[in-house]
């Protein structure tokens, strides 16, 4: 298969009547066709991740308290505003009487302020993250319905980085879409 061979074609010839004279010219029209060119192609990557990473620890944690009655919202205290990296999540507890609910709620809210440190990654660790990110770079370059069929790989550890080559085998669909005018 070349490039610009047209492998499947929307044209349609018409298939002539077995017991009456053939016609001269047999009459052709153009309609919709579908099909699939899928091919084997081989391809290289090749990816390296750092011995470094950085991580979200918490620094600290602060609170504030929301009631709420007959939908209104009413703060209960000062707080100022997040800045930087945090996390939020909210506790909300609704008032019950007598297995009733009361329209009177309290929300509580934690901020909880992150900072990021750098971390030594193990070797492991570092097989791992190549890993996922040759699997990035994968999903990237094949068209969709690709698929690597084999793969040889290789790990290679120089100066904290770890560098992963790969040898693919894979099957992807290589034709396209195009319209084609018959006059």
């Amino acid at each position: 298969v070349t490039e610009g061979q047209l492998l499947i074609a929307g044209l349609y010839q018409e298939i002539p009547d077995p017991y009456a004279p053939l016609p001269e010219k047999l009459f052709q029209r153009s309609g919709p066709a579908r099909g699939r060119a899928v091919a084997e192609t081989y391809r290289e990557f090749t990816v390296q991740v750092g011995s470094q990473q950085t991580e979200q620890v918490e620094a600290g944690k602060s609170s504030a308290l929301w009631a709420e009655v007959f939908g209104v919202r009413i703060p209960l205290g000062l707080w100022t505003k997040q800045e930087g990296h945090t996390r939020i999540y909210r506790e909300t507890s609704q008032a019950r009487v007598l297995g009733v609910e009361l329209p009177l709620s309290l929300e509580r809210e934690v901020t909880v302020y992150l900072e990021e440190q750098p971390r030594a990654l193990t070797e492991e660790e570092q097989r791992a993250a190549a890993l996922r990110k040759l699997r990035e770079a994968q999903r990237a370059a094949l068209p969709e319905g690709g698929t690597v069929k084999e793969e040889t790989l290789e790990y290679v550890f120089t100066d904290g980085m770890c560098i992963l080559s790969a040898k693919c085998r894979c099957l992807e669909e290589i034709g396209k879409l195009q319209k084609i005018s018959v006059e």
